[in-house]
């Protein structure tokens, strides 16, 4: 069997951990529905790989139900097309949008335009915008209905891997020994002293 190289998935939202933890008022039920995390070469997080906005079907769900109660119709859009094709199995992911590197480009760099994110048998390196540059960062939404745990991630990404990137990766959490379930515990329990007024 080939070797994969490994790649490191670094995660600092905190909320994210406790929830993970069952730390608090944070549940995975209730918490670990969407995570923004970065993926890079080395387990220090300074050699930047690509980043991600990753969201499951229980969050779209959420999504809708807001919309719907303020009365904001989706039905056409291009993001309820993915999501109903994403729930009647049709496909298994979709990327929502791209984001390039701010300082390489006048605007802002946050382009959602659902129509033109279709990888359409290039990687996300080969997505260029008008002037060119390949995201850095990618929406994606992924046909998963239970917690994102890190094992889910981590499968996710490996399924995902030669789509996405055109090489077979092997994923590890950079972050879980930091946040083991006492560190969670302790950095949650800190936050809660500092909080208390």
């Amino acid at each position: 069997m080939e070797e994969w190289s490994l790649k490191y998935i670094h995660c600092h939202r905190p909320g994210y951990w406790w929830a993970i933890n069952n730390i608090g008022e944070y549940t995975p039920q209730k918490e670990a529905h969407d995570l923004n995390f970065q993926i890079t070469d080395d387990s220090d997080g300074k050699k930047e790989f690509f980043h991600f906005d990753l969201y499951n079907l229980t969050f779209l769900d959420g999504v809708v139900a807001k919309a719907n109660a303020y009365k904001y119709k989706m039905d056409d859009s291009p993001l309820m097309l993915r999501f109903n094709a994403m729930k009647s199995g049709a496909i298994n992911y979709f990327i929502a949008s791209f984001f390039y590197d701010e300082e390489q480009q006048l605007d802002s760099g946050y382009h959602y335009d659902f129509t033109n994110n279709d990888l359409s048998g290039k990687t996300v390196f080969e997505i260029k915008n008008e002037s060119g540059i390949s995201p850095e960062s990618a929406s994606l939404y992924i046909c998963e209905r239970e917690p994102l745990f890190p094992e889910t991630i981590i499968g996710w990404m490996e399924k995902l891997s030669i789509e996405l990137f055109g090489k077979q990766f092997q994923y590890k959490f950079a972050d879980a020994d930091i946040y083991n379930r006492d560190n969670a515990l302790k950095h949650y329990q800190d936050y809660q002293t500092l909080t208390d007024f």
